[in-house]
């Protein structure tokens, strides 16, 4: 497992070097360039756009600003955004911990309807339900996320106003900081969690959709594979029941298919 692990850290390292040069390239291929966010300010002479190119090393060959650019990664200079003059990295660490807890939600309630959705559709193969669960699956994994969240906050924040619309947090609410999030256990924490959650509501759903289609499947799949093996025919012909040859030999069967180990 160690090794296994190791083995697949040192593969991702050229892989996301190589990435990160096609990306910085294909920028590169952008028309106007860094300097084009300035192109509209009459104030900026052309002798202070030279010197932002040189102080960016926006003079130099394309090779040697890749160099640069990636080792600025490293050290956390990610420069500073033209909109809010901020650094980015600050702009970043400010959002984070609203998306990890966005993330981190929406993933749980995912995989807390998919992985079961998903074994019992495989139980109930050909069924009606079955059937009607293959068409919505079809529908949610089509269905454009982006049109998905408009839809939402139209019907449900804007027309019947039963969730908020934006933000992670009431700013009204007493048990929130400047910052739109705790700390709930000094303030008032059933109040905090109560907001959080209300915000959480539509875009959770709006993520949720097409992720519980997609793994809902795949689940299926796995389990048709694994309930047609010879090991559950010879537990059926045992006389076990299904949901003892369910719960003891296909899920394991299952949960060791999903671990990272090399053969």
């Amino acid at each position: 497992m160690t090794k296994f692990i190791i083995r697949r850290i040192l593969i991702s390292i050229p892989v996301l070097v190589g990435i990160s040069m096609l990306i910085f390239f294909i920028v590169q291929l952008a028309p106007g360039g860094p300097l084009a966010a300035f192109g509209q300010n009459p104030r900026m002479t052309q002798e202070q756009r030279e010197a932002i190119a040189r102080n960016w090393g926006l003079d130099k060959p394309l090779w040697q600003q890749y160099l640069l650019w990636f080792f600025s990664m490293f050290r956390g200079d990610w420069g500073t955004s033209f909109s809010t003059r901020q650094p980015v990295l600050t702009l970043i660490m400010d959002r984070l911990p609203a998306t990890l807890i966005l993330m981190l939600t929406a993933y749980i309630i995912q995989q807390s309807i998919a992985l079961p959705l998903g074994i019992w559709s495989a139980l109930k193969r050909y069924s009606l339900s079955d059937k009607i669960f293959t068409i919505l699956t079809y529908v949610g994994f089509s269905m454009p996320t982006f049109w998905l969240g408009l839809i939402l906050v139209y019907a449900f924040g804007a027309n019947l106003k039963w969730f908020p619309t934006g933000g992670i947090t009431d700013p009204r609410a007493p048990a929130f900081n400047s910052a739109g999030y705790g700390p709930w256990f000094m303030n008032d924490p059933l109040a905090g969690i109560s907001g959080l959650a209300t915000h959480l509501v539509l875009p959770v759903i709006t993520l949720i959709v097409v992720n519980v289609a997609a793994d809902s499947r795949y689940m299926r799949s796995s389990m048709l594979e694994t309930i047609n093996q010879d090991y559950i025919r010879t537990a059926r012909a045992k006389g076990l029941s299904e949901g003892a040859i369910v719960r003891r030999h296909a899920l394991p069967r299952l949960y060791c298919q999903s671990l990272p180990i090399s053969p």
